[in-house]
């Protein structure tokens, strides 16, 4: 793995790259960074071009002032993709960083090839358990790191209830798949069988007795389901060619 810094909007990003072939940018959650894909990189990277990414405020990559909006980190994401010279690749997000892969995906259809959703956010609510972890951990945070609290994320004008609309994501056509921990305490996993439902072009694949971060608890697992269904049908196509 290589870490690497790019200017992005006036932004100093950081992210690592590692492995040749299909490129994969992957997305944090909302109180990580790229770490959390740390165990899945070297897999991946075997058969993918892998970019784990900090989004804006996380990690090393700055705090901008700006308003935390879906938009603005899909923005972000776009301007990352064109930085490094991806005209497109398929984009990969846990919990907070799916819900930005969507709205990549809803905004920019054609930079996307296929879909990871891990335990996406935006399907419906944050369990109330979820919610008081969430608020525990930023009050420690601001106790003991001083100035490094997460951003919390914020509705676009006018939105309404949804943060991603069930209209919009009907329409979707880029193929996803969506991976979910039976067990998630923070997103309950009938919002992957809600997710399903809205996503036409979908797969779905739960981890059972898994809890919200199976990319962590059943690495192994995971990276040959994800490997599957990104290179699911190029090995027949190469067969073809050849």
């Amino acid at each position: 793995m290589k870490s690497q810094h790019v200017e992005v909007e006036g932004l100093t990003a950081h992210y690592v790259v590692a492995g040749r072939g299909p490129a994969l940018v992957l997305l944090h959650g909302g109180a990580n960074d790229w770490r959390e894909w740390e165990e899945n990189i070297g897999a991946l990277s075997q058969k993918l071009e892998v970019y784990a990414l900090d989004l804006p405020g996380f990690g090393l990559t700055p705090k901008p002032e700006a308003r935390y909006t879906l938009n603005f980190l899909a923005n972000f994401v776009h301007g990352f993709m064109q930085a490094v010279g991806l005209s497109y690749a398929s984009l990969g997000g846990h919990s907070l960083g799916a819900g930005v892969a969507l709205k990549f995906a809803l905004r920019f259809p054609d930079r996307v090839e296929r879909l990871i959703l891990v335990d996406a956010w935006g399907f419906g609510r944050v369990t109330l358990l979820g919610w008081l972890i969430v608020t525990s951990c930023n009050l420690l945070r601001r106790v003991f790191q001083p100035g490094r609290f997460y951003p919390f994320l914020e509705k676009e004008p006018g939105q309404g209830n949804h943060w991603l609309s069930p209209e919009e994501l009907r329409k979707l056509e880029v193929p996803a798949l969506i991976v979910w921990g039976e067990r998630d305490l923070y997103l309950p996993v009938a919002q992957a069988h809600r997710a399903h439902q809205l996503l036409p072009n979908s797969e779905l694949f739960i981890f059972q007795g898994c809890g919200h971060a199976p990319q962590r608890e059943r690495r192994e697992e995971f990276n040959q389901v994800v490997l599957k269904f990104l290179l699911s049908g190029r090995d027949e196509a190469s067969s073809r060619c050849s």
